[in-house]
């Protein structure tokens, strides 16, 4: 099952889409990301730890504990977040594996369809990330309750296409405000 999170997530990026300019820097996309992913963990009463704020393990995650904050009981991670402007084979792997093995409820990877500018990685299309990603899924021996919600900003589109990993077994790209089976690069009906 889904989290109740994903179309709440879906609709801050959609928003950032919207708001932030098409040749933004990476640093303004990912400082509007964190922004934002910040003020909507505070809005749902989370602790929030981020760079400059208290920063754990990842770009940004959501903690929530239990009773008293300064006696330090983590009860869960409700969200845990990685993104990485660079689509290139290492650092997609690298974000992506912390990711793998959270223990958080529901992981968020944000990623793009295009090289930093003046970089030298070759662009990876989304079909190609979304197959790398889901290889170092299928290498991974602890995969329990493994939920990820990828995000890839589609230059060209100027909006994100958005793909739900749940282990290795169920993958689901959302088409047309639908969520469908993912078969290589297309979503399946039926």
């Amino acid at each position: 099952m889904r989290s109740p999170l994903i179309p709440q997530l879906t609709a801050l990026l959609d928003s950032i889409c919207r708001r932030t300019k098409l040749a933004a820097s990476r640093e303004a996309w990912t400082a509007e990301i964190t922004n934002s992913l910040i003020r909507m963990g505070e809005r749902n009463g989370f602790t929030v730890a981020a760079p400059g704020q208290g920063g754990w393990l990842y770009d940004v995650t959501w903690l929530n504990y239990s009773g008293d904050f300064d006696a330090r009981l983590l009860r869960e991670i409700p969200l845990a977040v990685e993104s990485e402007w660079n689509p290139d084979v290492t650092n997609l792997r690298v974000d992506f594996n912390k990711l793998l093995f959270s223990r958080a409820n529901l992981c968020l990877f944000v990623c793009n369809d295009r090289p930093s500018v003046g970089g030298n990685a070759r662009p990876l299309s989304f079909a190609s990330q979304i197959e790398l990603l889901l290889e170092s899924v299928r290498a991974a021996r602890n995969k329990d309750g493994f939920k990820m919600l990828v995000g890839c900003y589609m230059n060209a589109e100027n909006r994100f296409q958005y793909v739900y990993l749940e282990g290795d077994e169920k993958v689901q790209i959302l088409t047309n405000g639908r969520w469908m089976p993912w078969r290589w690069g297309r979503a399946v009906s039926g």
